[in-house]
């Protein structure tokens, strides 16, 4: 199992940090020259849940409702 939702580094687990990161990037429009900012913790194009181009409170009420959750 997967969890779409929160887990932006692929490690199968949502951790407060992604939700964190997730949070600090509100408002970060999504596009090629900011979907693998180095200087970020995480890839904040992977933090778009609903794929409407922007990191909105959506996308990180989804990663927070999720966080401590793990895969399998």
């Amino acid at each position: 199992m997967t969890f779409k939702f929160g887990d932006i580094n692929g490690d199968n687990y949502v951790s407060q940090a992604e939700a964190d990161f997730i949070f600090s990037k509100i408002g970060t429009t999504v596009n090629t020259s900011n979907f693998c900012d180095p200087a970020d913790a995480f890839p904040s194009g992977n933090a778009d849940f609903d794929q409407d181009g922007v990191i909105t409170v959506t996308d990180w009420s989804c990663a927070n409702a999720n966080v401590g959750v793990t895969g399998d």
